[in-house]
């Protein structure tokens, strides 16, 4: 499961109403149904995003955060969507992104929400890279990551918004012993060879090996992807 901009707008309606009741009557689905979908997003994301009491529902602090990106993202579609295609007919939207299967996705979405123009993508591993593309002017939006403890900050002439928060993965072979499980700690992973990806200039793989270090293990690079 991914965030997808339908789940940032239940956020946002559970928020505005104050009650999962009132934003399912808004929304025109059952209290159940929206209670459910609350619940998978708030495992997606990791933690509670709303408290719960006989009064309604109020965001923890994490999600004041998640409600401050989501709605920074709903606004900035929904005036990508009051545009229309007109303002961008015959017009290139220049896009870059690193490599990640979301911007399929994103490039499908401004494809149909903006047929008449011609969409381009670039894609390139250093984040800082795009940044900077942004920032001059060869790129008009551009799909990158961050990491806790190594948030990006761009220039205050750039805007930006959270499209989707996703878990560190890691890959072992089908016969690993660890392989069948649903999540591993990275301390159990100490003394295995690592294929790690090269830097990308944003904070990895120093994210993975500041974890690994908290964790009591230090990853053996054996293999370097290039």
């Amino acid at each position: 499961m991914q965030l997808e901009l339908r789940h940032l707008r239940t956020l946002r309606a559970i928020a505005d109403q104050g009650s999962v009741t009132r934003a399912a009557a808004a929304l025109g689905v059952s209290q159940p149904a929206l209670t459910a979908q609350l619940g998978r997003i708030e495992r997606l994301l990791g933690a509670a995003v709303f408290t719960r009491d006989h009064r309604g529902v109020a965001p923890t602090a994490f999600g004041e955060f998640v409600l401050a990106r989501a709605r920074v993202v709903l606004a900035g579609v929904d005036d990508l969507l009051a545009a229309g295609p007109h303002e961008l007919a015959g017009q290139a939207v220049r896009v870059g992104s690193f490599e990640n299967p979301v911007v399929v996705t994103l490039v499908a979405n401004l494809t149909a929400a903006l047929p008449d123009a011609r969409i381009t993508l670039q894609t390139e591993h250093f984040v800082r890279v795009l940044v900077d593309m942004v920032a001059n002017g060869r790129l008009d939006v551009a799909l990158v990551a961050d990491y806790p403890g190594h948030e990006l900050r761009p220039s205050p002439s750039m805007g930006m918004g959270v499209v989707a928060v996703e878990p560190v993965f890691v890959a072992l072979p089908a016969a690993h012993p660890l392989a069948g499980r649903t999540e591993v700690d990275l301390a159990e992973l100490a003394g295995e060879p690592w294929v790690l990806p090269p830097p990308d200039g944003m904070g990895w793989p120093e994210h993975l090996l500041e974890a690994c270090g908290r964790a009591g293990c230090t990853p053996r690079g054996r293999y370097q992807l290039v």
